[in-house]
């Protein structure tokens, strides 16, 4: 029986700038900062000779955990993929005010995709991060 999403991986190419984004500027509270290598690793992920960072991040009652690999290198996330590409296009944090947020995004050089739009009660806008994941920012019980 499948009790719930744990939480995201998502791969960066530097953590120090993905933690501005991800813990100075949204608040995420870092839970866990770990580099692991070795031949189970090694197994777990399917890569030869791998070593990665993984900083774990609360987020609400659930987490994100960052993945910096520095062996192999990793390969840059293409900035021109769309939201009707394959693969997993975005993931949404639950936030208190959005429109604060959104003020914090712009004043530290972050476009958001959009100015929050009001879907049914609740408040929405896309960005990206520092790698250029699409991140949803998401406020519920507005009022439509």
């Amino acid at each position: 029986m499948i009790l719930g999403i744990h939480h995201p991986g998502v791969g960066v190419r530097d953590m120090e700038v993905s933690l501005r984004f991800y813990r100075d500027l949204l608040g995420l509270e870092v839970r866990g900062d770990v580099e692991l290598e070795g031949p189970v690793l090694d197994d777990i992920v399917g890569l030869k000779d791998a070593k990665v960072r993984i900083v774990s991040l609360k987020c609400g009652t659930g987490e994100i955990e960052l993945f910096q690999y520095t062996k192999p290198a990793s390969s840059s996330f293409p900035k021109d993929y769309r939201q009707c590409d394959g693969g997993i296009i975005h993931f949404a944090i639950l936030v208190d005010n959005l429109m604060e947020m959104y003020e914090k995004l712009k004043k530290h050089g972050f476009k958001p995709n959009s100015k929050p739009y009001n879907l049914g009660g609740e408040l929405c806008v896309y960005t990206r991060d520092p790698d250029g994941i699409t991140v949803e920012l998401l406020q519920k019980g507005v009022e439509p």
